[in-house]
């Protein structure tokens, strides 16, 4: 195999930038415990694989969701006095808004990623992100058997064209610099392409439907704040559901979608930012390969510059998470 070329390494310390520590919750762990809390401790009501839900009445005070029991096949309702929409990008409460009121803001970065799990131990300390000609690559440790890697490819692309030796030959090409160690190859266990996209739906409030997550927003993996952001609405929704139900004061509901879309539209800048810089010197424009060099020295020279960017990628307020 040809060695590559040796780049220099910039290790960017965001934590003593920030005073911010950055904690690792795995998105599937997350929703396990979660699930778990809510269904052993707590003692609540879940109904998983339901089949076609529908929701009804949801700019009155009596809205409800209709489903079928896949066990016994019958047609169940469940009258709410809310519903919150947390059922992703395909679910069906983003489609239960009128079209008239769903106002969707789009944006295509028109670049894709190859996600991969190998089953390797981390080659590094910390993520590790390197920008190349060749495109974007990532390296982020999972556990001490598991990496998680990244590869920029076209959007669309077919894992399939990135067999094991492509894909090594690759990360070898696109992450190596002049003082670290090498990366240690292992198995395969997941490849999938991404597209890098973002949207915004405004308002995230119709009625007596509320969405939340991904069934409110998507944003890219480029800056890892989806899962902030849902967690985020999780919680404002819960604070603005409490003080309700405690004292009949309906401003946070009324204030819900505002509170959140001020935070989405900051992460959704920052990623559209952050995008730039890392796919930049792979877009065979040369005024942007430009721009995204002058930005990544802008990170190590400026402390200023420095203490923005660690701000916005640890997460206001120390919030950041990476799924």
């Amino acid at each position: 195999m040809r060695v590559p070329p040796r780049r220099p390494r910039h290790r960017f310390r965001y934590t003593e930038i920030s005073g911010h520590h950055h904690f690792v919750y795995p998105q599937p762990l997350l929703v396990t415990d979660l699930v778990r809390e809510y269904a052993d401790t707590k003692g609540g009501d879940i109904r998983f694989g339901v089949l076609d839900v529908e929701l009804h009445d949801i700019d009155t005070e009596h809205p409800s969701v209709s489903y079928t029991d896949p066990g016994s096949g019958e047609r169940r309702r469940i009258v709410c006095d809310v519903i919150a929409g947390c059922d992703g990008a395909r679910g069906v409460t983003r489609a239960s808004l009128p079209p008239q009121r769903a106002h969707v803001a789009r944006l295509d970065y028109g670049v894709g990623w190859l996600a991969l799990l190998a089953e390797s131990p981390p080659s590094s300390d910390c993520v590790v992100f390197g920008v190349h000609p060749h495109g974007f690559a990532a390296h982020m440790a999972r556990s001490p058997q598991v990496t998680r890697y990244y590869l920029q490819c076209p959007p669309g692309d077919d894992p399939q064209n990135w067999p094991h030796e492509r894909v090594w030959s690759e990360l070898h090409e696109r992450l190596s610099v002049s003082d670290g160690a090498p990366l240690t190859e292992g198995r395969l266990i997941e490849k999938r392409v991404l597209d890098m996209r973002n949207y915004v739906v405004q308002p995230m409030v119709h009625g007596r439907l509320f969405l939340a997550g991904d069934a409110a927003h998507l944003v890219a993996p480029i800056a890892a704040k989806g899962m902030n952001l849902a967690l985020y609405d999780a919680l404002v929704l819960v604070d603005a559901l409490i003080t309700y139900y405690r004292s009949g004061d309906a401003a946070g509901l009324r204030g819900y979608s505002a509170a959140c879309l001020r935070r989405v539209w900051e992460y959704q800048e920052f990623s559209q930012w952050f995008a730039e810089l890392l796919h930049g010197p792979s877009s065979g424009d040369p005024f942007r390969a430009g721009n995204a060099t002058a930005r990544l020295r802008r990170l190590f020279d400026s402390p200023v510059a420095a203490a923005a960017f660690a701000e916005s990628y640890i997460g206001s307020g120390g919030d950041s998470n990476r799924g």
